[in-house]
This record gives structure tokens, C-alpha cells and sequence, in this order.
């Protein structure tokens, strides 16, 4: 059960931020935090969901890089 409400809780923050800047910048955030966590929080936890399930949920789309 704690572990249900505190992945509640981490999608409703991870709405709230997209909300106040942007699907992309808070899809970018999470994909850093990966990147600097050495990719430790990917698979998720008791407390927090998988970084994938966490981009699922703010509906991020990975952008194709740019022409160069």
C-alpha cells in the first residue's frame, strides 16, 4: 500500500512540474536525473517508479536531434 501511494505521489509531482514548464523540460529533468544517477533509478523503487514509467506518465516524446 505505501509503496501504491508514493508512486501516487511522485506521478502528481512529475505532472505538477510539466504543468509549470513543459512536458519536454520535465522529460529532460528525468532523463538527466538518470544520466547522473548513473541510470540507478531507471528501474524504479518502493518509492519511485521507473524513470520509463514516470516519461509515460507526462507524456514525453524523445525528439529527433536536429539536422545538422
Amino acid at each position: 500500500v505505501f509503496s501504491k501511494i508514493s508512486h501516487y505521489a511522485e506521478y502528481q509531482a512529475d505532472q505538477y512540474g510539466a504543468q509549470h514548464t513543459s512536458n519536454q523540460a520535465m522529460g529532460n529533468a528525468l532523463l538527466k536525473l538518470s544520466e547522473l544517477t548513473e541510470h540507478i533509478v531507471d528501474q524504479g523503487s518502493m518509492t519511485h517508479p521507473s524513470i520509463e514509467k514516470r516519461l509515460a506518465n507526462i507524456q514525453f516524446q524523445v525528439l529527433p536531434a536536429p539536422a545538422s
